[in-house]
């Protein structure tokens, strides 16, 4: 609650006003204001009021009752906004700065502890119970009260979380996407082992049990011919690859399943490449291209894999069998 306008009123109507703890403000005996004429702003007062110390005052019992009635409030809750009011002009004054009392004058505290008071002009509104709160204090007691906040306050800092979040987020983010690389880079280098490791084996396998399978239009004429034939017509030999059998300990791993036509460039191929790849086929129509590779049973899945990536199409299926 804001009393500086009940200050005045009641000097003006009192003509004293003790402040307990600072002393007392004294309205001349020769000044006679018209309390109407200045409310209504028509009449001010710059002279006649004056000041003297007391910090001995402990109580002001009348102008506690005549706060409590022009604010409604009860008289408890008056005295604790006195108590507030002058606590804080208490304070002012202590730190050198000067404290308006609205209508009444500016009150100043000197380095040797006396006190300095101007009088101002007065500005007396009628306090009652529902304007009461509505009331503003002057501009100087608004920037003097930010100055006393200034002081004896902490200004409070605002952290800033959204950035903090978003700081960890992308922390997290690159380090997520390093890890992601070098486990690829990681995997990748371990199949190129893998399959380095596999290829001595497989070329230690004997090469009569490779059986090259050639487009039925190269194979060899092994049809006898007459002597009396003026021309020989050669004899198309179908394309066959035997069902290779598995030696125990080994593993068939088949990298891919194809036509005629698929199978033998596929074959032709990898054969170029040095490497010991098998073909056969049990109808002449679906050709199965595999390695036969010794492993243990618990290393089968990893070799698939690693043949799966190196010889497995896209589209086609890669799998093991005995």
């Amino acid at each position: 609650m804001k009393l500086a306008p009940l200050f005045a009123e009641f000097l003006f109507t009192h003509r004293k006003l003790d402040l307990p703890g600072i002393g007392s403000f004294l309205l001349d005996e020769n000044v006679h204001p018209d309390l109407e004429q200045i409310k209504a702003g028509k009449e001010t007062v710059s002279e006649g009021i004056s000041f003297q110390a007391n910090p001995g005052i402990k109580e002001a019992p009348e102008l506690v009752d005549f706060i409590a009635a022009s604010t409604g409030k009860i008289r408890a809750l008056a005295s604790a906004d006195l108590d507030s009011t002058l606590e804080s002009a208490r304070q002012f004054l202590n730190i050198g700065k000067p404290f308006l009392f609205d209508g009444i004058g500016s009150l100043s505290k000197l380095q040797n502890g006396q006190y300095d008071f101007k009088p101002g002009a007065p500005v007396i509104e009628k306090a009652n119970p529902r304007s009461r709160g509505e009331q503003t204090e002057q501009e100087s007691n608004t920037a003097a009260a930010e100055g006393f906040k200034s002081i004896f306050y902490a200004p409070k800092v605002k952290t800033n979380y959204r950035k903090i979040v978003f700081v960890l987020l992308l922390f997290a983010g690159v380090g997520l996407a390093i890890w992601g690389g070098y486990k690829m880079y990681k995997n990748s280098t371990s199949a190129s082992k893998e399959t380095a490791q596999t290829k001595p084996e497989a070329t230690t396998e004997t090469n009569n049990e490779d059986t090259l399978i050639l487009p039925a239009n190269t194979q060899p004429n092994t049809t006898p011919t007459n002597p009396t034939d003026t021309v020989t017509q050669p004899v198309k030999a179908p394309v066959t690859a035997p069902v290779i059998s598995t030696p125990a300990g080994n593993y068939k791993f088949v990298v891919e399943t194809a036509d005629k036509i698929r199978g033998l460039t596929r074959y032709n191929k990898l054969k170029g490449f040095g490497l010991n790849i098998k073909m056969e086929t049990r109808d002449s129509l679906s050709f199965k291209l595999f390695f036969v590779l010794p492993a243990m049973a618990t290393d089968t899945s990893r070799l698939l894999d690693s043949l799966k990536r190196l010889y497995t199409p896209a589209g086609s299926k890669a799998y093991i069998e005995r």
